[in-house]
């Protein structure tokens, strides 16, 4: 498993919010973990809490595991790249809090 969150983070940073494709999928999840889609948004178009990303192929689409670190969270994020303009959100983990 290799990082891949500096070339992630610079394919992100040139995206507009519309840009950004919510599935139906990982709207119904975000809705059921209770994770606010303004959020997942705002770490999309401003990656610099993105510690680390990890590239999936499946079905020779390029999709990233994406791990956005807070103080004392993780807000996990399974994104599909559709070439290099926009981005599909494929999954929303709810963030996981850390022990202090």
């Amino acid at each position: 498993m290799e990082n891949v969150s500096v070339s992630v983070s610079q394919k992100l940073r040139g995206l507009k919010r519309e840009d950004i494709v919510v599935s139906e999928y990982a709207e119904r999840r975000a809705r059921f973990r209770q994770v606010d889609l303004e959020e997942v948004f705002d770490n999309l178009l401003n990656p610099v809490r993105l510690q680390w990303a990890e590239k999936q192929v499946i079905d020779n689409d390029e999709r990233y595991d994406c791990y956005f670190v807070y103080k004392h969270r993780t807000l996990r994020c399974i994104v599909k790249l559709e070439n290099d303009v926009k981005v599909r959100i494929i999954n929303v983990i709810k963030p996981r809090k850390w022990p202090i």
